[in-house]
């Protein structure tokens, strides 16, 4: 059995009946470190979910305008929906690029 820790050169090795102890002492010290995105252009999971699977518009507008204030690499292509307002769910990348945030209405 082999345990290496990504945390920095940390591993250790040996055979499992022999070294069963010592592994899960070793185990039980390791401290997982979830360390969350915080990069303007991150969008949630909530969000994702609400703009993929329930095509929300106002959640859609919610991440757009975070991007437009931060300046995340998309321009927006708005057009207008069925009510005249601005419909936020369509975006152009610059050429290249992985489109962002886009839905379909």
């Amino acid at each position: 059995m082999t345990l290496i820790s990504t945390a920095g050169g940390t591993w250790w090795t040996a055979r499992m009946e022999s070294g069963r102890p010592k592994l899960l002492d070793m185990v039980k010290r390791f401290d997982g470190r979830y360390i969350p995105d915080t990069s303007n252009e991150r969008m949630s999971d909530w969000e994702a979910l609400r703009i993929h699977v329930y095509r929300d518009p106002l959640v859609v507008e919610r991440v757009m305008r975070r991007y437009e204030t931060y300046g995340v690499g998309s321009t927006l292509n708005r057009t207008q929906d069925s009510s005249g307002r601005a419909a936020p769910w369509r975006t152009r990348t610059s050429p290249g690029a992985p489109p962002r945030c886009t839905t379909r209405p």
